[in-house]
């Protein structure tokens, strides 16, 4: 197992809200044990803040959806055309114990999205990016399972390219590249989630590649509900911010290591 791909998983983990409040509530156990009462307090109300801000849908709904709008929704007929569409990973569940087949998830608009590109005749392949992040014995890559998807929706077999070894983004767009060069592709439409595309456009612009951004799974939408609802803390707000969060320390990570020149 690599080391480095691990970490990149587990140290975000300490930082996320859920991560904070869980030390700062340790904190205050240990503080209150060593009757430190004003510490144990403190710590506790602060993890109870993160929580409630975090948690809360308004919040959540501006953060998301300001990152989600720097690449807003464009009707599939209205698409750039290029020499290829270039899907990145994350769209699907591996078909794990217990499940008998692969599992569809928010992502998998991915996919979709793709194969409207391609039925409206805006490129001429479909290149499917993304391996599993860890091994799994037995089982193919996540994009040979994609591609098993895309001909159940109609697209031929001998219209996809498969890059089966990435495990992040930084990988998708070095094995994309030199995929492309084999195959004399020199641009392409960049298929991902709007939140995870301005990392992923700036990752493949960085390592050379030319990209045109198709982002979809546009997750922030003005839905009618009772205000009071806005304003208590939930579980899918909790993780809408979280997502937020980890595309902002993404994008540190990148610049940090180069990844990324801008």
């Amino acid at each position: 197992m690599d080391i480095q791909i691990m970490l990149s998983k587990l140290l975000p983990l300490f930082v996320y809200p859920l991560g904070v409040s869980m030390w700062l509530l340790i904190g205050a156990l240990v503080t209150g044990a060593r009757g430190r009462r004003h510490a144990a307090f403190l710590c506790t109300l602060g993890a109870l803040l993160i929580l409630a801000v975090a948690g809360n849908g308004r919040v959540a709904d501006a953060l998301y959806g300001g990152m989600e709008q720097t690449h807003p929704p464009a009707a599939v007929a209205a698409s750039e055309t290029a020499d290829a569409i270039v899907v990145l990973g994350g769209a699907l569940g591996l078909p794990l114990p217990p499940r008998l087949d692969i599992d569809l998830v928010a992502a998998s608009d991915r996919l979709r999205h793709a194969a409207r590109l391609y039925a409206a005749g805006k490129a001429p392949r479909i290149i499917l990016s993304g391996g599993n992040t860890f091994p799994q014995p037995g089982m193919r890559s996540e994009s040979e399972h994609a591609a098993r998807l895309l001909e159940e929706w109609g697209v031929p077999r001998d219209a996809m390219l498969l890059e089966t070894q990435s495990r992040n983004t930084y990988e998708n767009a070095l094995h994309t590249r030199a995929l492309m060069a084999r195959h004399g592709i020199r641009n392409a439409l960049l298929v991902t989630s709007a939140l995870h595309m301005p990392r992923a456009a700036a990752v493949f612009r960085s390592a050379g590649v030319s990209i045109i951004p198709s982002a979809t799974d546009h997750v922030a939408v003005k839905q009618q509900q009772p205000e009071l609802l806005n304003w208590f803390p939930d579980v899918f707000s909790l993780a809408a911010t979280t997502s937020v969060i980890k595309e902002w320390l993404g994008m540190l990570a990148y610049r940090l290591r180069g990844w990324i020149d801008d």
